[in-house]
């Protein structure tokens, strides 16, 4: 159960035990789209809030549903975590950002999987899975290549993209409180790229992978980013 009047978000959830939040939207610090496997099938999408010390919990307040872009509009006025968005700035992106450990992972599993339909063929669908699933995850970070990026949506709001195991994540953020760090490798700094790393309020840590320093100066209006 969902209700909301503009200035606050109730919501009720549990069966043995019934657990009501009510969260000020004065005090939000960010909305979380979480787009994972399941969600994707069903075109159904959990959003999480973030408000002062409060992280989320483990359920989300609301569900989107594509084409019912008012109903979250109505409970969270200003949240355009649908807006479509192009393909970041692909040029000089470091690939092995996102697909190094995957594809370690893969390899590792899919030697393995070689190894045993020799050695020990009675396991050999348990690594045979294994890739499997390493080839799902490789597909979710390349995914991360293409979407990863930051977008300025206005005063102190910005919409952060970020892929996290097989989920994508939409996050908007609408706090000036959080905080910024920018880093660089020996490998990425010619290219002027590096990570972005996003701490709010709560605790909670965003990352973006991979992108451009020029590019973040722009969208978070941050010309201290050295």
């Amino acid at each position: 159960l969902v209700a909301g009047d503009g200035h606050q978000l109730r919501t009720q959830s549990g069966i043995l035990t019934k657990v009501t939040r009510t969260v000020d939207l004065s005090y939000l610090t960010a909305v979380d789209m979480r787009q994972g496997p399941a969600a994707r099938i069903t075109r159904c999408y959990p959003i999480y809030l973030k408000a002062g010390s409060f992280g989320g919990g483990d359920v989300p307040c609301c569900l989107y549903r594509v084409g019912r872009e008012h109903y979250l509009q109505d409970l969270i006025p200003d949240c355009p975590l649908w807006t479509k968005l192009g393909v970041v700035p692909l040029k000089k992106r470091s690939i092995p950002a996102f697909l190094a450990f995957p594809g370690v992972c893969g390899g590792t599993a899919l030697v393995l999987y070689l190894v045993s339909r020799w050695a020990l063929p009675q396991v050999s669908w348990i690594l045979g899975v294994l890739v499997l699933l390493c080839l799902f995850w490789a597909f979710f970070q390349l995914e991360g290549f293409f979407r990863e990026g930051v977008t300025c949506l206005g005063e102190d709001r910005i919409l952060v993209r970020y892929v996290k195991g097989y989920t994508h994540h939409r996050v908007m953020v609408v706090t000036p409180y959080a905080g910024y760090w920018f880093y660089q490798t020996p490998y990425n700094m010619p290219y002027g790229r590096g990570t972005l790393r996003i701490r709010l309020p709560a605790g909670q840590h965003l990352r973006v992978r991979s992108i451009l320093k020029e590019g973040l100066r722009r969208e978070l209006g941050k010309e201290n980013i050295q």
